[in-house]
């Protein structure tokens, strides 16, 4: 009636699937592995693309007595299983695309500004976390005035940038927060601290005028991870807008916007739910693995360069020179610009709060962080160290015992920072 190999292939997919079914189960596979000792992983990693052999077979096994029609049948089923591993692939690239080109960007067009410029930049905090993100990740670098902020005001047509961070941390909320950076010359850069280089342009943080700016960089993150529709083939997982507006707010003509999208990608691996019960592709204990991919990544120095702003050069920063005794985890020195940062801000103070939030405290604790790990500090980096100290707006500073300690700083009991901005 059926022959060996129709026996022996039945056999086989009987087993197959009767395994499958079980770890179809949400949470069968992670049971099946700690009851094995983590050797179930042998059984549960092939096991899928060994039911889906069996299955692309089936034609071939069906019709074994016919031996002219094996191969046509072995090829009709490796073709079935080709469009089943590729067709959601292809569906997932052309929803993206069609998701992409909804999105209405377009390229800016030169402008003419006034000069000197005035310019905004509008962000999340954590605009730097966003994942494969391209260049935009370098331009933040965890910093507030990265270098798209310090390159404009280097760059010799923008006189001040006010950077707005839409979520910052403050005592345990979410706030909106500010701070003005402003262009300074060499003399008034030298007089905050001595170790700047004679003729060395500087950028330093000043109390907010409250003119409105020429041009707004509105900079929009969706941090999403995972769509809540789990068993959709596109999933869409976060964007990046940057919309360029030319005047103080967003309801200001539009200069440019161009956008960034990510989506999880799917691949043609498959994969039991062994790790957990409620993150299935379509809740029956099975995963379409993916990566989680994006658009071509967006960069907002280009942006504004095509509009007619210059760039200063990218910051450079100390070197850190490596001995045998060398921390690895050390972070780079403090520079110039690093103290510089630290003065102008405690002289300026929080705007509107009376403590700095989080990513403005992160700028005096990181400075103190260099500061403990250098062999030796400057006798204008001991004179700021002192006046952030003395600032009541910086709630925890978290390595200022270790810089007093290694470095034998005393400071003077003063009531306030000494002045230090523009």
């Amino acid at each position: 009636m059926f022959s060996r190999v129709q026996k022996t292939y039945l056999l086989t997919l009987g087993v197959v699937m009767l395994l499958s079914a079980i770890f179809l189960i949400p949470g069968a596979g992670l049971i099946f592995i700690i009851v094995t000792i983590g050797l179930g992983l042998i059984i549960l990693i092939p096991l899928p693309y060994v039911l889906f052999a069996l299955l692309a077979a089936l034609p071939a096994v069906v019709l074994w007595r016919f031996a002219i029609l094996r191969l046509p049948m072995l090829a009709l089923g490796a073709a079935a299983l080709v469009l089943y591993l590729g067709l959601p692939i292809r569906h997932a690239d052309e929803a993206f695309a069609a998701d992409l080109a909804a999105q209405g960007d377009f390229l800016p067009a030169s402008a003419a500004f006034d000069t000197p410029v005035g310019v905004e930049i509008r962000r999340r905090e954590d605009t730097a976390h966003l994942g494969p993100a391209g260049p935009m990740a370098a331009y933040y670098q965890r910093q507030v005035c990265g270098e798209l902020c310090e390159r404009l005001l280097t760059g010799g047509d923008v006189a001040w940038v006010r950077v707005v961070l839409k979520n910052d941390e403050y005592q345990g909320d979410r706030i909106a927060v500010h701070a003005l950076f402003v262009a300074a010359t060499p003399t008034e850069c030298q007089a905050v601290t001595a170790d700047f280089a004679p003729g060395q342009d500087c950028v330093l943080i000043a109390p907010d005028h409250g003119r409105a700016a020429d041009l707004t960089v509105d900079i929009t993150d969706d941090l999403r991870q995972y769509r809540g529709d789990a068993g959709a083939i596109y999933q869409p997982s976060g964007s990046r807008r940057i919309t360029g507006y030319l005047g103080g707010d967003t309801s200001a003509p539009r200069a440019f916007q161009q956008t960034q999208l990510f989506h999880q990608r799917p691949t043609p691996l498959h994969s039991f739910d062994y790790v957990s019960q409620d993150r299935s592709s379509d809740e029956s204990g099975i995963m379409i693995m993916r990566n989680r991919t994006g658009s071509a990544p967006v960069d907002p120095v280009a942006l504004v360069a095509t509009i007619g702003l210059r760039f200063g050069p990218v910051r450079a920063f100390p070197i850190r020179v490596v001995t045998r005794d060398t921390n690895p985890f050390a972070s780079r020195p403090a520079g110039a610009q690093d103290a510089a940062y630290a003065a102008t801000l405690v002289a300026a103070g929080p705007e509107g709060q009376d403590q700095f939030s989080r990513s403005f405290a992160m700028i005096l604790n990181n400075w103190h962080d260099k500061l403990r790990q250098q062999d030796s500090i400057s006798s204008s980096e001991r004179a700021i160290f002192c006046d952030t100290l003395a600032s009541e707006a910086l709630a925890r500073p978290f390595w200022a015992d270790q810089v007093i300690r290694k470095h034998d700083v005393t400071c003077p009991s003063t009531a306030a920072p000494a002045p230090r901005a523009l």
